[in-house]
């Protein structure tokens, strides 16, 4: 018993001192299985002011009150997860909430889920500092950070993230030659705007450029080792070409492939040029410069000789080798670049051409290649046909195809078209047979063929047989499609249901109107997918976004029964609703734009509108601002989130500078130019409303000119465009001496159809203009000039159609302007309390303005405008005001002509006395040209364009026009007229900027001979 006891002591003891040695905090219990538990309710905690009820909408559609709670566990790291906190800590990270889920029993047998919420920090500005030289939006590009997006938590995610875009940035100013170059990114929460704003900071230590060093050429035979060094080695424009540029890696790439190039240009097709270059071995920080080596292997030189070319130049010929471009020799390439050659004879109008070629080994470096062609004639297309056309006829086809017979001024290089090439008759071929297939003719067949004459065609062989004849004289070729139409299958009948027998939101006859395929007309198989396109946007009208409709035919003979099966999915409307990214817009102005609500049907019409009114605002970089998580799950509820990333331009800018323009050319001006200075002030997002606002004062040697403009794109949260402007000019001028005017304009505008845009607009305006005076001898002689006020107020309205493919720089389409105004006295009592003179003109101006860009050729462009615009005084008057009649003459009217001068009138005063009795052979006498203006201008410019280096560009033009009092008695002989040429005219991303020298075809008094200088920014017309 004593050992017992003994043992047991021991074994007590033991336990004890285990007892004592345990840690402090034990393993805690796992956490409850929840699994199943009904979900009771949610209490939330730390979401953004106004935005818990929506948080608890969002949640209730996601977990209704009664849902079985789900554990979470492996299956949640894979695609979408199917525990419940993995799947709502998904959901508010979704609307920007990091969430923090802790479940617990409500004593009810039920849970709720206790949630904190952390709102995550979002960028508002990116700043780029101690970049130097280096554009700041090339630095700004290198990360993936955005105005408006989320940043990672803070942490160690946030930490890598920020060290994958230091790393970025560093790589980027190393591509630039910035080898020593650091950087660190700052984060800086800006407390006083709500939103989680974050400023993020890109400091830059960019070190000294590293330039080229020492450089090694080996391998190089042809061209010697100083050229080549000299072709790696650059200046640095920046520093006036004084200092060697910075070593890039797009540099050397780029001199790589110029050497390249320079060997191929001597021979060496098959030249391979390589660097060693390698950052961590060719940098040289100790000397701050890269050492480099150049490996060139030559390979074998190769001569190229063509024999047989008697209308194509060895040059042109060259040209079209594929040796070159490829950097390959063998058979192979060499067939390709025959190939090549006999489609460029083919394509200009060498049908028969024929190319074949053979190889020279010279020397075991040297291959002399001859490329031997037969040329043929130059064969005109003369007629395009067709056979076995029943159903379309040739004109319609003759719009289908391609090939062209040779238009009229085809050898002065104007007119598309007039030859053809095999290939050519095969797709358009393939065109015709697409064209039956688009009007009900599936079993179609079509081919093509040529021939020297129309005999000849359809004959077997034809094509072949004249290549190797006399036909080869022949200077035509005529082509000819046959058709075999096959049957015209028809629509029988039209049907549609749904795949679960669920009845469609639209009845029958609705989608029937709204297709383009209907019964008892031909089956148009590419219209299928159309109408399915256009059946699934009815559906997402009617809230259904993942509808999908498929077509079901059967063809019996020439009958086709369509039933169109509608997958509805499920309808889906629009739950709470949560805006990011808007730091300086107001939640109120970006909600406006977009047509939804909560509780609306989730539709595809809403939805674009609302990408459309936002991409209106001209405020946010992202073009698809709005998404709606859980949408692709099909769910009946889901949020709409609404994250734009504002631009930096919206916030206030204030423009300072200084510069010359003709415009501002003092009357007396031997230059012809005079200079000035301007500061502005622009706001595209005045007070978060989205509402722009521009104002710029102009102060220079001849004008002093000032405006301010404000413009609503979204009035009221409607499609109409609100504007007023406010503007004063004080001028002196040849046609109204010293001139001073200011005005304003209020109105709407908008969007009638796209490319169709109508506006109405009350304006207000006085001018105050100096009058010359010849005064006889009296009290008055002294006064010269008096001075004359006018006031008119009107109301305007315009229209504008507008088919231009680019507003700026159109290469075609068209734009059509019509415009009227009207005023009356009792529109302009608005001023009768200011001290102005108002005047009690009353008059109606009517204009119609077009402009037409039209490519004649590839080299050749027309630019046409024409306008027309007239006045009618009332009131007995007979003339419009003199600040309002039309001018003409300068650089937007009528070019050859000094500003206004193309109807001037002609003023004789006596400088010195003037013996009573010999008038006209005694004193000396001033002659003045006065521009008189009138109330019709007609005007119409003709530019011929053509490239010189793209983005210049030449030009010719010739202006024709008149300024008249009335349309009455207006006769050809009042026109004026101008020509000239550009031969500066420069493309820009504002338009053309074109220098122009005009002379004017029909001088008139005070007109120069010698031509006069134009400056025009912009579209002329």
């Amino acid at each position: 018993m004593i050992a017992a006891a003994a043992v047991g002591g021991r074994a007590r003891a033991q336990e004890a001192d285990v007892t004592a040695v345990a840690p402090e905090n034990p393993t805690p219990p796992p956490p409850p299985d929840w699994t199943g538990r009904p979900i009771a309710g949610f209490d939330i905690a730390g979401a953004s002011p106004g935005e818990e009820p929506k948080v608890q909408a969002l949640l209730a559609t996601l977990f209704p009150a009664g849902t079985p709670f789900v554990a979470a566990g492996p299956a949640d790291q894979v695609g979408q997860p199917i525990g419940t906190i993995p799947r709502l800590r998904q959901e508010l990270d979704a609307v920007g909430y990091d969430a923090t889920v802790e479940a617990r029993a409500d004593g009810g047998g039920r849970l709720r889920l206790q949630i904190t919420l952390r709102a995550f920090q979002r960028v508002r500005y990116l700043f780029v500092r101690g970049n130097g030289t280096l554009r700041q939006d090339e630095i700004q590009r290198r990360i993936t950070f955005r105005p408006g997006r989320p940043l990672p938590l803070p942490g160690r995610e946030r930490d890598a993230a920020l060290e994958r875009e230091r790393g970025r940035v560093i790589e980027y100013l190393r591509g630039e030659g910035y080898f020593d170059a650091d950087a660190h990114i700052d984060l800086a929460a800006v407390d006083d705007v709500a939103g989680g704003a974050t400023d993020v900071t890109i400091n830059v230590t960019r070190g000294s450029p590293y330039p080229l060093g020492a450089l090694a050429v080996s391998g190089n035979t042809v061209i010697a080792g100083d050229e080549i060094d000299k072709m790696f080695r650059h200046r640095d424009w920046q520093t006036a070409w004084v200092r060697p540029a910075p070593f890039t890696a797009k540099q050397l790439r780029g001199d790589l492939d110029a050497l390249a190039k320079k060997y191929r240009d001597r021979g060496y097709f098959g030249a391979r040029v390589t660097s060693d270059f390698n950052v961590a071995t060719s940098v040289d920080h100790a000397a701050k410069t890269v050492r480099l080596g150049i490996t060139v292997n030559e390979r074998k030189h190769v001569s190229v000789v063509f024999e047989g070319n008697r209308h194509v130049s060895s040059g042109t010929l060259k040209d079209e080798l594929t040796l070159l471009d490829r950097g390959s020799y063998d058979d192979h390439e060499v067939s390709v670049s025959a190939d090549a050659l006999e489609r460029y004879y083919e394509q200009h109008g060498h049908f028969f051409a024929r190319v074949d070629w053979r190889r020279e080994h010279v020397s075991p470096g040297e291959d002399r290649i001859f490329f031997e062609i037969d040329e043929g004639p130059e064969l005109k297309v003369r007629g395009v046909s067709f056979t076995g056309n029943k159903a379309l006829g040739s004109d319609e086809l003759r719009d289908v195809v391609t090939v062209r017979t040779f238009p009229l001024l085809g050898h002065v290089g104007l007119g598309e078209g007039g030859y053809v090439t095999g290939r050519q008759l095969e797709q358009d071929a393939e065109r015709i047979v697409e064209h039956y297939r688009g009007l009900g003719f599936p079993d179609v067949k079509a081919r093509g063929e040529a021939a020297t004459s129309q005999e000849a065609l359809g004959l077997v062989g034809a094509i072949a047989a004249a290549a190797e004849t006399v036909s080869r004289q022949a200077s035509a070729i005529y082509v000819r499609f046959t058709i075999e139409e096959g049957a015209r299958v028809i629509l029988a009948s039209e049907d549609f249901r749904s795949d679960s027998g669920a009845p469609l939101p639209y009845d029958k006859a609705f989608l029937r109107g709204s297709l383009t395929l209907r019964p008892g007309e031909p089956y148009r198989v590419g219209l299928l997918r159309e109408d399915s396109r256009r059946l699934e946007r009815l559906m997402g009208d009617a809230g259904y976004p993942s509808a999908s409709v498929d077509p079901d035919v059967e063809r019996t003979g020439d009958k086709v029964t369509l039933t169109w099966v509608v997958k509805a999915g499920t309808r889906t409307t629009v739950g709470p609703i949560f805006v990011r990214g808007n730091f300086a817009t107001k939640q109120k102005t970006i909600l406006e734009q977009i047509p939804l609500r909560t509780g609306d049907l989730l539709t595809t019409t809403a939805v674009e509108r609302g990408q459309r009114n936002l991409g209106f605002l001209q405020l946010y970089n992202n073009a698809d601002p709005l998404s709606f998580p859980g949408k692709d799950e099909k769910r009946p509820t889901v949020p709409m989130v609404v994250e734009v990333e504002e631009r930096y331009e919206q916030y206030s800018v204030v423009h300072v500078g200084a510069g010359a323009s003709t415009e501002q050319a003092p009357p007396d001006s031997v230059l012809g130019i005079g200079f000035y200075g301007r500061v502005g002030y622009e706001n595209r997002n005045l007070f978060g409303n989205g509402w722009n606002f521009l104002s710029q004062v102009q102060y220079g040697q001849s004008l002093l000119r000032g405006n301010a403009n404000f413009l609503d794109r979204r009035f009221l949260g409607t499609l109409f465009r609100f504007d007023a402007s406010f503007s004063y000019n004080r001028q002196a001028t040849a046609r109204l001496g010293d001139i001073r005017s200011g005005g304003g304009s209020i109105g709407f505008s908008r969007e009638l159809y796209p490319g169709v845009d109508a506006g109405i607009h009350y304006n207000l305006r006085n001018t105050t203009h100096t009058e010359s005076l010849l005064r006889p001898a009296g009290p008055d002689e002294a006064q010269r000039t008096v001075q004359l006020g006018t006031t008119v107020g009107s109301l305007s309205t315009n229209i504008e159609w507008q088919r231009l493919d680019n507003r700026l720089l159109p290469t075609r389409g068209f734009k059509l302007e019509a415009t009227a105004e009207i005023a009356l006295p009792v529109l302009s009592i608005p001023l009768r309390p200011l001290p102005f003179d108002v005047g009690e003109d009353t008059f109606l101006k009517v204009a119609v303005r077009s402009t037409s860009v039209v490519p004649l050729a590839p080299w050749l462009s027309l630019r046409h405008g024409l306008r027309y615009e007239q006045g009618f005084p009332f009131g007995g008057a007979q003339v419009l005001p003199k600040v309002e009649r039309f001018f003409a003459g300068g650089d937007t009217t009528i070019r050859g002509f000094h500003l206004d001068r193309a109807r001037v009138e002609v003023v004789r005063f006596p400088i010195f006395p003037v013996d009573a009795g010999a008038p006209t052979t005694s004193g000396l006498y001033g002659v003045e040209y006065r521009p008189i203006g009138g109330s019709v201008r007609i005007i119409q410019n003709i530019d011929l364009q053509f490239p010189i280096s793209p983005p210049w560009y030449g030009a010719v033009f010739m202006d024709n026009g008149v300024v008249a009092d009335s349309l009455d008695g207006l006769s050809a002989r009042q026109f004026r007229h101008g020509a000239g040429i550009a031969p500066l005219l420069l493309k820009l991303p504002i338009g053309d900027l074109a220098f122009a020298w005009a002379w004017p075809l029909d001088p008139g008094p005070g007109d120069t001979k010698i031509g006069v200088f134009h400056v025009n920014i912009g579209l002329l017309f």
